[in-house]
């Protein structure tokens, strides 16, 4: 395909430019006579072979090659003596000849050496072929070699040899440079692609280039120098085994023989095994006879591969064009060398350089030949990405089908998995609920059988629980389904609560719970809920294994790490199985009935629920010394843990001791709003509350939850998730849209306990989340709690505002003593025992007071009398009498201001500015009396302007809620504020004030009842 464009135009281009590199060695030589002897014994002396030349025995030569081919004799040749001055070298046409002697007949000195067997020290003339410098005179040349080599005599003047030894070196470093290019090429691409073929061409490659190198006298001049004639010999021979070897292989491997003609793979090992045979004859047999023999294998070789090209040429099999070219033009120098060694042709230059170029060809077209591999393998390769992209689609559409299939099963099996629970959970908490409610009230009244039966069945309840619990986070665990809320949190408030719900299970055992958490605990990162998990699981256990003694929770601070250890005094676990009791299903029978249950998932959960916060559980244990389960928790960031007040003793959470026990929330007035639609639930929850002193409001579901969460103002809500129309989670969201968390706390009570049901409660508003069955002391520890945080939290906000109050109130009394004090009326200030606490500088000097300590009423107004008056002169009657008058308008001052502290003294309604006080203070009831009464004339005027009724008054306002209620239109807030007597406690003032506002506006004509309403909206507006 590429062959006819890239020959010509690329590799015709590249010979050319090999071939005028050559041109110096082809450049003519002066004349020069040769006469040849051969000597058969090869026992001639210098002298000898001049005698036989003077007696004429020697041959007179034709030109400047000779080839004797193989031959044991020694060739003796006498050069005449050149005419003129100029000096001339010359050089014999082959560094492969092992021993050359050279005499100047006319210097008595000893011959020159030079060949393969002379070390490079002693050649006169360091160059690649034998070289020597020509002086006048007649000169006697001797010649012996093992093998053939051609002799081709040069002469060159010295700029001619320059000139030559410069071509020579441009003409190998091309030639070799592009053999190791080449090689590099190949190794690189076999490295990248992994195609055999590669690296079986890399190996041809290189073994050529040792060839040559051989060939060329470069591996004893560059190489390993001053090896012996027999070794340089042996190393051509080894060097041709290894390069015909190497092609064979890569022939096969390129024309991929095996898949195209297996047969044909058969007469090409036999080749190739007759070479492994032939390699040894070279070391064992007679040279020249081992030579023969590599000839013939080489023209068989070149042959062979000429033939295989041709036949898959004609398969049309790829790259064999390329194949066949480069092939073809190795065969035709390879024959030529051939029979240039087997003296068939006399030899030349031109011979041993179109070898160099035949195998620069056939290198350059196998490298197109295998850039053309590449390339069809590029086209497969886009084929078959192409059809794998296609089998991919189909396979990705096929997967995401069964992928969107497996997600609604996996949907279905969580639903399920939830549904089961809620609806196996529900009657448990009832069950649990109403036996443990039973033996607290009637408990005593009954036998130990009795009592002892209904424990059994709070203990097989609870075991029951535990067990759905841990099967749904076993499995969401295992699908990786849990989703952790990592935030920084103070640990020991949370553990403080898990202990306290943890006590009742010591009761009446002797066994003490120990909080031993250091006061500068810092704060750790994880989900709290889980933490809370984690420490029930490793609590729980440690309880139910001890039968008496302590537990302790205890921590130890790291610089980056906190291990939170919980120790006990039980039973142990013996070492060999300390890896079992974190698999699946596996619990360490004791002698202690815990009522929590076993499913042998606490741990192997515990484990997991550690990792995925970045810790890692230690247990060190001993059979009858107790056990130590530690966990680690990352430490939280500078500044995310703000100073908490821990006690710094150790706590001891026995019975006895326990907070619970020592200080609860008074559940006097307190109101909790039940919301769930179990009957059974809700009766349960309202006699556990109430027990508890708690007041308690039912709702059926979310909207009449909502409704009565107006009517009345609830300290707390416990809240079912799943119920009809409005589930818990969209409860919880409305009713964020109008208190905060600390204003109203949400518990969810569930009986789902999936891995994101705990996230969509936060995210929905609630404070927190209890999965049924609930624990009776778990509960009221939870509520009492919250509302302890509510409790606290309201009287930090009174605390800041009363702060603010008396800076603001401290400001304005400095900024009003400064104004009464540049006051030029004498102004005198009393508290609410008239006792004096100000004067200003007219005051002070008129009744000459000079100490900072004023006097009192007393001593102020005693001095002046009316007698001591008249008994005076009359100018100082007259200051006397001033006197008294600048007293009676402190007295004027004095009365309107003594009515308004005596109003504060008695804790009057309204605080009024300094002044009289005025007709507005009403008393609370008025105000009521007042809301109904706006609302009254509000809905009056609507009816009587619009012609409309309440209903599309509470729509169009969008104030007021409208609902459907058995098919009817109710607007039942609305209605309530139309009657003193359904008022709400704690009024919407300023809803009813936006309704008002609404109904003006909306009608702007005048009339009475509109000015009526206008009136008593004023008003109110002005008490509000």
């Amino acid at each position: 395909m590429f062959a006819r464009p890239l020959l010509p135009k690329r590799i015709g281009w590249l010979l050319c430019l090999f071939w005028c590199l050559l041109t110096p060695n082809l450049a003519p030589a002066a004349e020069l006579k040769i006469e040849y002897l051969k000597d058969s014994t090869g026992q001639l002396t210098r002298d000898q072979a001049f005698a036989a030349y003077q007696s004429g025995q020697f041959t007179k030569g034709q030109g400047q090659v000779y080839n004797f081919g193989f031959s044991n004799s020694a060739y003796w040749f006498y050069l005449s003596a050149l005419t003129g001055d100029e000096d001339y070298y010359l050089e014999l046409g082959s560094p492969l000849i092992d021993k050359v002697e050279f005499w100047n007949l006319l210097d008595p000195s000893g011959p020159l050496k030079a060949g393969e067997s002379v070390p490079l020290a002693q050649l006169s003339e360091f160059h690649l072929m034998p070289l020597f410098h020509l002086k006048n005179g007649p000169h006697l040349l001797r010649i012996e070699d093992e093998g053939s080599v051609p002799l081709i005599f040069s002469l060159y003047t010295p700029q001619q040899l320059a000139r030559n030894r410069n071509g020579n070196l441009l003409f190998h470093g091309l030639f070799y440079g592009l053999l190791l290019f080449t090689f590099f090429l190949s190794i690189f691409s076999y490295l990248i692609l992994k195609d055999q073929v590669f690296f079986e061409y890399s190996l041809m490659i290189l073994s050529g280039i040792f060839t040559f190198s051989v060939f060329d006298g470069l591996f004893r001049f560059y190489l390993i120098p001053d090896l012996s004639t027999w070794t340089y010999n042996r190393l051509f021979g080894l060097m041709v085994h290894l390069l015909l070897l190497t092609s064979l292989r890569f022939s096969l491997q390129f024309l991929a023989i095996k898949q195209h003609n297996p047969q044909l793979i058969w007469p090409f090992k036999i080749l190739s095994w007759a070479l492994w045979v032939n390699l040894p004859l070279l070391f064992w047999i007679d040279y020249q006879l081992a030579s023969k023999i590599l000839v013939l294998f080489s023209l068989a070789v070149f042959s062979g591969m000429f033939l295989l090209g041709f036949y898959c040429r004609l398969r049309q099999v790829p790259g064999s064009s390329f194949f066949l070219a480069a092939f073809f033009i190795m065969q035709t120098s390879g024959i030529a060398l051939a029979l240039q060694f087997l003296a068939v042709v006399k030899g030349s230059l031109l011979v041993d350089q179109a070898v160099h170029l035949g195998l620069t060809a056939s290198v350059l077209l196998l490298v197109f030949a295998l850039a053309h591999r590449i390339r069809l393998m590029d086209v497969k390769v886009i084929e078959t990405s192409r059809q794998l992209l296609e089998q991919k689609t189909a396979y990705v559409n096929e997967i995401e089908h069964k992928n969107l299939e497996l997600t609604r099963l996996d949907q279905l099996k969580d639903d399920f998995l939830a549904n089961t629970s809620h609806e196996l959970n529900t009657p448990l908490f009832g069950m649990i609920g109403l036996t443990e409610n039973l033996l607290e009230t009637i408990g005593p009244k009954l036998t130990a059988a009795e009592q002892d039966q209904m424990r059994l069945v709070t203990s097989m309840g609870k075991k029951l629980t535990n067990l759905i619990r841990d099967i749904l986070d076993f499995s969401s665990l295992k699908n990786g389904k849990i989703k952790l809320d990592i935030r920084p949190l103070d640990f020991a408030p949370m553990a403080r609560m898990v202990l306290d719900l943890l006590t009742p299970l010591v009761k009446d055992r002797n066994l003490k719970l120990v909080f031993n958490l250091p006061p500068d605990l810092p704060w750790v990162l994880g989900d709290e809920s889980r933490l809370q998990q984690i420490l029930f699981n490793l609590l729980g256990n440690a309880i139910k294994y001890t039968e008496s003694g302590h537990v302790t929770l205890s921590a130890e601070v790291m610089p980056n790490l906190v291990w939170i250890s919980v120790e006990d005094t039980g039973q142990g676990i013996a070492r060999k199985n300390w890896s079992k009791l974190f698999e699946r299903f596996v619990t360490q029978a004791g002698p202690v009935v815990s009522e929590m249950g076993s499913t042998g998932l606490g741990l192997s959960i515990t484990l997991k629920l550690i990792e995925l916060q970045g810790g890692e559980l230690k247990l060190d244990s001993r059979p009858g010394q107790g056990s130590r389960f530690s966990f680690s928790l990352p430490r939280a960031g500078q500044g995310e843990n703000p100073p908490v007040l821990i006690p710094k003793e150790g706590i001891d959470w026995s019975p006895a001791s326990s907070s619970l026990n020592q200080k609860k929330t008074d559940p006097r007035g307190v109101k909790l709003l039940v919301i769930d639609d179990e009957p059974g639930n809700r009766a349960l929850l309202q006699r556990i509350l109430e027990q508890h002193g708690f007041e308690v409001l039912l709702a059926t579901g979310g909207p009449e939850g909502l409704e009565i969460l107006e009517e009345y103002s609830p300290d707390l809500v416990l809240l079912d998730v799943m119920m009809p129309i409005l589930n818990g989670f969209e409860v919880s969201t409305r009713i964020r849209q109008q208190f905060t968390p600390k204003q109203l706390p949400i518990l969810l009570l569930t009986a789902r306990n999936q891995a994101g049901d705990l996230g969509m409660a936060l995210e929905a508003g609630a404070n927190d989340y209890l999965s049924k069955p609930i624990l009776q002391q778990e509960l009221i520890a939870r509520i009492e709690m919250h509302l302890q945080i509510a409790e606290n939290e309201a009287l930090r906000s009174q605390v800041m505002f009363l702060e603010q109050a008396r800076s603001r109130l401290s400001l304005s009394r400095d900024l009003l003593l400064q104004t009464l004090d540049t006051n030029l009326q004498p102004i005198l200030l009393l508290d609410f025992g008239f006792k004096p606490i100000f004067a200003n500088k007219t005051a002070k000097g008129l009744f000459a007071i000079e100490t900072e300590i004023l006097p009192s009423l007393d001593a102020l107004f005693l001095p002046i009398s009316i007698d001591q008056i008249t008994k005076q002169d009359p100018e100082a009657q007259a200051g006397e009498w001033q006197k008294l008058e600048s007293l009676k308008t402190v007295s004027d001052l004095l009365e309107p201001l003594s009515a308004n502290l005596v109003q504060v003294a008695k804790g009057g309604d309204w605080i009024l500015a300094l002044g009289p006080v005025s007709g507005l203070q009403a008393k609370r009831a008025d105000l009521r009396e007042l809301v109904v009464k706006v609302m009254q004339l509000s809905v009056d005027f609507w009816d009587r302007s619009s012609g409309l009724n309440k209903f599309d008054l509470a729509e169009q306002s969008g104030v007021w809620r409208v609902y459907h209620d058995e098919g009817r239109l109710r607007t039942r807030i609305l209605d309530k504020y139309c009657s003193l007597k359904t008022l709400p406690k704690n009024p919407r003032f300023f809803d009813v004030i936006s309704t008002a506002l609404f109904v003006l506006d909306r009608f702007p004509e005048s009339s009475e009842l509109k000015e009526q309403l206008k009136q008593e909206l004023d008003l109110l507006q002005r008490l509000v």
